[in-house]
């Protein structure tokens, strides 16, 4: 919720992300955590209000490349048509920290 609070703010967008991929896999298990539809609107909502900041866009493919681990996370990606565009615009923008995470994301999402 801290991130819908502070929505305006990059710098705490980007700690939001950050904090919820340190929460995302569970290594004692070797698993990914499953992200719900909100989960994802903040992410996606982060990555579209900031589209020029590169650490944000970096820790957005590193957290969504993360959920990619559970077949879930990959239909809930799925059924979000904002996802692509994220992913085109970290590409493009950024392609040496964003590129290899966002083209195995986009893979994953068309496979």
């Amino acid at each position: 919720t801290s991130m819908w609070v502070h929505s305006d703010n990059a710098k705490i967008q980007e700690a939001g992300l950050m904090a919820v991929t340190n929460i995302a896999v569970d290594p004692e298990r070797n698993e990914v955590l499953a992200m719900g539809e909100c989960e994802l609107e903040a992410i996606i909502s982060a990555a579209r209000h900031f589209p020029l900041s590169e650490g944000l866009q970096e820790q957005t493919c590193v957290l969504l490349r993360n959920y990619t681990f559970n077949g879930g996370n990959i239909d809930i990606m799925r059924n979000n048509n904002l996802v692509f565009e994220c992913l085109a615009n970290a590409l493009d923008q950024f392609p040496a920290k964003c590129g290899d995470r966002a083209n195995f994301i986009i893979e994953r999402l068309f496979e």
